[in-house]
């Protein structure tokens, strides 16, 4: 996947908030420069990851992403 610029959107559905520290290790171990957007379904609010959270998005983060989040909550475009 061209990192180019595009942007990785995640969604925390309602009552799932402990899942974004199972996803913070993941998104650490891809370091890279496309941003990272969480979307908290409880909050309502779509909120900028920090910059160190920032991700090179190839298949394996993907997938590991998805397998945590769910299929729909994970959206690279």
């Amino acid at each position: 996947v061209a990192a180019s610029n595009k942007k990785l959107f995640l969604k925390i559905a309602l009552g799932k908030d402990f899942l974004l520290e199972k996803i913070t290790p993941v998104l650490s171990k891809h370091k890279g420069t496309t941003p990272v957007y969480v979307y908290n379904e409880e909050k309502k609010q779509t909120s900028l990851a920090n910059k160190s959270l920032w991700v090179n998005p190839d298949v394996v983060l993907v997938e590991e992403l998805k397998k945590i989040l769910g299929d729909e909550n994970v959206v690279l475009k």
